[in-house]
C-alpha cells in the first residue's frame, strides 16, 4: 500500500513514497531485500509498521516493533515537506496471543501527536500515514466482537479525529487490499489504499477489483489532488466497464468498477455519444476479481475470495446496439472515459 507524493516547491518539483506497511509478509530476513528493492526507485521513501512486518510471540505489544526500529528507526515519527506535515503512526497493536492484533493507538502515541502538533498552525495540511484504516466507512458504527472489527479498524479512532479537528487532515492507510475514500467530515478524509501485491501476488487486480498499483498525491503549497495510478497503465485509466450480462442481479445492465470513485465523482453513462444520465451506485464483487479469486486451482492461497464493493455502477441500457461508454468525472474536474467496445 504505497502512497507516492509530488510536492511541488519554488525550485521544481520533490517526489517521496511513503509505504503504509506490510513490507514483508512475516519474514524480517527479508528486510534488507525490501530496501534494496526501493533503492532502485531512487526517491526517498517512509514507512510505517503493518501486522505482516511484527516480530510476533513475544510476550508483550512492545517487543513486536522492535526489530522494525533496529532497521528503519521509531515506528512513528513526524516530519515537515513544503507547507504540509507529516505523520507516520503504529496502529498495529500486539494482543501477545499467537497471531492476533487490533487496530489501536496507544495514550503515549496519542500524547506524543497531540505535542507534535501544538507546533503546527491551525488550518495546515497534514498527513498521517497508518497501516489500519480508522474506519471502513463514514460514521461510527454499533460495536461487534469479531475479527474485521478487532484487527480491520482502528477501535480509538474518534479521539484521532478529535485531536486532528483543527486541521485538513488526510489519512492514508491500507491493510484491506481493496480501495476505498471516505469523507468523515469536510476537514478529514481518509484514503484506504489499494494493494501494489494485488490478491497478495496471485493476480493482477485486489479483491475489490481495483488493480495493483498506488496512490499519488500531487502538493502545490497546502493545495492537494490526487489520484489511483494503476501498475502498467496510464494515468487516464480510473475504471473498468463491463457489458451487459455481468450482473446476474442487473443483467440488462452496463456495469462499471471506477476505484477510486469519492463522493464527489459525477459517473454517466453514453450511447452513441449521447448523455443518457447518471449511473446509480451499488454494492457487487467485481467480476474480474470474482473471476480472479474462484479459480482455486491457480490460487496458492485458497481462502482468498472477491469481496462486494461501494464503488461499482449500473444503468439499463435504452440501446443494446448502441455505442455504449461510461463517462466519469472526478471531484477535480478531470473526466475519464470507458468504451465498452474497447475494454481493457
Amino acid at each position: 500500500m504505497i502512497a507516492l507524493i509530488l510536492l511541488k516547491l519554488k525550485k521544481g518539483k520533490e517526489i517521496f513514497g511513503i509505504d503504509c506497511g506490510d513490507l514483508v509478509g512475516d519474514k524480517p530476513e527479508l528486510y534488507p531485500d525490501y530496501i534494496r528493492s526501493l533503492n532502485r526507485l531512487d526517491i526517498p521513501f517512509y514507512r510505517v509498521i503493518g501486522n505482516h512486518d511484527m516480530t510476533l510471540y513475544g510476550r508483550s505489544h512492545e517487543t513486536s516493533y522492535r526489530k522494525f526500529e533496529e532497521i528503519f528507526g521509531p515506528s512513528y515519527y513526524s516530519f515537515n515537506k513544503g507547507k504540509a506535515h507529516y505523520i507516520v503512526l503504529n496502529d498495529v497493536f500486539y494482543l501477545a496471543r499467537d497471531y492476533f492484533y487490533a487496530g489501536y493507538i496507544e495514550e503515549k502515541l496519542l500524547s506524543w501527536l497531540e505535542q507534535d502538533l501544538s507546533y503546527i498552525k491551525e488550518g495546515s495540511l497534514v498527513f498521517v500515514a497508518m497501516h489500519i484504516p480508522s474506519r471502513l466507512e463514514v460514521g461510527q458504527i454499533p460495536f461487534e466482537y469479531s475479527n474485521a472489527n478487532i484487527a480491520g479498524r482502528v477501535s480509538n479512532a474518534a479521539f484521532l479525529y478529535e485531536i486532528l479537528k483543527p486541521y485538513r487532515a488526510h489519512l492514508l492507510t491500507g491493510h484491506t487490499h481493496y480501495n476505498r475514500n471516505l469523507e468523515h467530515s469536510e476537514q478529514l478524509f481518509e484514503h484506504i489504499t489499494a494493494a501494489v501485491c494485488g490478491t497478495w501476488w496471485q493476480g493482477t487486480v485486489c479483491l475489490d477489483g481495483t488493480p495493483q498499483g498506488y496512490g499519488v498525491y500531487e502538493v502545490d503549497n497546502d493545495h492537494v489532488t490526487w489520484y489511483f495510478k494503476s501498475a502498467g497503465f496510464p494515468k487516464e485509466y480510473q475504471m473498468r466497464a463491463y457489458a451487459p450480462g455481468s450482473s446476474k442481479e442487473y443483467p440488462d445492465d452496463v456495469i462499471a468498477n471506477i476505484w477510486n470513485w469519492d463522493v464527489k465523482w459525477k459517473v454517466e453513462w453514453l450511447e452513441n455519444g449521447k448523455v443518457m444520465g447518471e449511473m446509480i451506485r451499488f454494492s457487487m464483487c467485481d467480476p474480474a476479481a470474482e473471476a480472479l479469486c474462484a479459480d482455486k486451482e491457480k490460487l496458492e492461497f485458497k481462502w482468498i475470495s472477491a469481496t462486494p464493493n461501494e464503488h461499482m455502477f449500473r444503468a439499463t441500457v435504452k440501446d443494446k446496439n448502441a455505442k455504449i461508454e461510461v463517462i466519469a468525472t472526478d471531484r477535480f474536474g478531470n473526466i475519464y472515459r470507458a468504451n465498452l467496445n474497447n475494454n481493457k
